[in-house]
């Protein structure tokens, strides 16, 4: 079983040898940055090491650590499915949309309630759609113009994945003006998402088809992997939120990212300093 540590190039000549000795690990090979990679990988031999004591360490120095069964490769996985706000783009767009309103607390207070598991998803969404009625449509494209900001290393990891032949797609509790913008700019394959009902250019406050919740998640991942002749233990499913548990728990490697606690908890891999792009760097 594998160990892999991951730094930044300015950082990986102190932090990684200095892991590595603390441990007593040995060194298997050294992965150099690359342009889709761009951090120093170290993978080390596992020798019945104190894991947990292993990551610990290693977060405390900002460095990713990561434990496979085998060496990983993207030959293993024919699909990449990730979630959107949070995972793909930095912002909760919702919340956004509330600042718009002048109710963002109120907003993003259930946002973080459900993200946590705390309440149920689907009605938390359905709360938070009601109280964006009468929102005029260029407070969405307000939005994506000054607001959406992509995470570090996402458009690496999908330029990766589709060199690699992954099919990609976002699968989110959002909206799907957002998730339409994001697949055309980073050039994904499909996105899945709740449409908000719009009349005379406002929003109801209501949505037109069936929520996208953790389950709907899930079944999406299958559905996908079903078209492509693929098994869902070929996904890659990447996600922050409780909503994303059940997609994440039916992929072959489900990865957090900057994740709530129950979902670090739970997910194979966790990216918690670098970019997204840090599978390109545990993946050959």
């Amino acid at each position: 079983m594998p160990i892999f540590l991951t730094s930044r190039p300015d950082t990986a000549a102190q932090t990684l040898p200095a892991l590595a000795q603390q441990f007593h690990l040995k060194r298997l090979l050294t992965r150099t940055p690359t342009a889709l990679a761009p951090y120093v990988t170290t993978i080390y031999e596992d020798r019945a090491i104190d894991f947990p004591a292993l990551s610990e360490a290693a977060h405390a120095l900002m460095v990713e650590c990561a434990q496979f069964t085998q060496l990983p490769r993207w030959t293993d996985y024919r699909l990449l499915v990730c979630d959107m706000d949070s995972t793909l783009i930095t912002i909760e767009c919702i919340d956004e949309l509330g600042a718009y309103l002048g109710l963002k607390e109120q907003i993003a207070a259930i946002t973080m309630r459900s993200m946590r598991g705390e309440v149920d998803f689907s009605n938390s969404l359905l709360e938070r759609v009601r109280l964006l009625k009468g929102t005029p449509v260029s407070a969405l494209n307000y939005v994506v113009q000054e607001k959406l900001r992509y995470t570090e290393g996402a458009q690496n990891l999908v330029t990766r994945a589709r060199a690699a032949q992954l099919h990609t797609a976002i699968v989110s509790g959002g909206f799907t003006y957002f998730t339409q913008i994001v697949l055309d700019q980073l050039g994904m394959d499909a996105q899945y998402a709740n449409v908000l009902e719009i009349d005379k250019g406002v929003l109801t406050g209501r949505l037109i088809n069936r929520i996208v919740d953790a389950q709907a998640k899930a079944d999406l991942l299958c559905d996908m992997a079903q078209k492509i002749h693929a098994r869902p233990d070929q996904a890659i499913a990447v996600g922050d939120g409780a909503n994303d548990l059940k997609m994440m728990a039916v992929s072959g490697l489900s990865v957090g990212c900057h994740a709530k606690p129950s979902v670090r908890a739970a997910a194979h891999q966790r990216v918690n300093h670098l970019g997204l792009d840090v599978l390109c760097a545990w993946l050959e």
